[in-house]
């Protein structure tokens, strides 16, 4: 494990689930230059849900849900990268919705990994953005795009995101587990 952990196949940043104390001093004893961020994670797996949320036609609102739009080209790779290494690879592997106000991207929900049928929920706001509503109706059309797929929703966030949990309540997610998440920067 140590020659593993040491090696070039394991990315410069990446996260180990469910740790313990003992695999904390482990992992810090095995990569001694590295940084080392150890935090509560709660989760909640969703399966069903009644309706999403819309906003008004005339609010100048676009859904995107492929790379083919003409807009999706407007989508910061730099939101996704750690997980997918561009918008193709990213709607060919998994579900996203982003949302345009006017041309102008707002917001986006999408999967930042898959397996099986289980999608991890990732989403974002634009600060401008934030507050009225987008996060609610971004979440809620991505939900309906992974249920129509037949897929389980896993909203997974830090224990201090309260934007993050609160949002995920009001879409009926009940968060009943916590984890601890190592994050390794070599």
């Amino acid at each position: 494990m140590s020659k593993v952990l040491r090696s070039n196949e394991i990315p410069e940043y990446f996260h180990i689930y469910n740790v313990n104390t003992e695999d904390y001093f482990f992992y810090k004893e095995v990569l001694p230059e590295a940084s080392f961020y150890l935090r509560d994670r709660s989760f909640s797996f969703y399966e069903s849900y009644n309706e999403g949320y819309l906003l008004p036609i005339d609010s100048g609102i676009t859904y995107v849900f492929n790379n083919e739009h003409p807009l999706a080209s407007k989508i910061p790779v730099s939101l996704f990268k750690k997980f997918w290494s561009c918008l193709e690879d990213m709607a060919s592997s998994s579900v996203f919705c982003a949302v345009f106000i006017n041309n102008n991207f707002s917001s986006i929900c999408y999967g930042a990994a898959i397996s099986k049928n289980i999608i991890e929920v990732d989403i974002f706001t634009e600060e401008e953005y934030r507050g009225k509503g987008l996060g609610k109706v971004v979440a809620s059309q991505f939900i309906n795009e992974c249920l129509k797929r037949g897929l389980v929703i896993k909203w997974d966030c830090f224990v201090s995101n309260m934007a993050s949990l609160e949002l995920a309540r009001s879409l009926g997610f009940v968060f009943d587990k916590t984890y601890k998440l190592l994050s390794i920067k070599k």
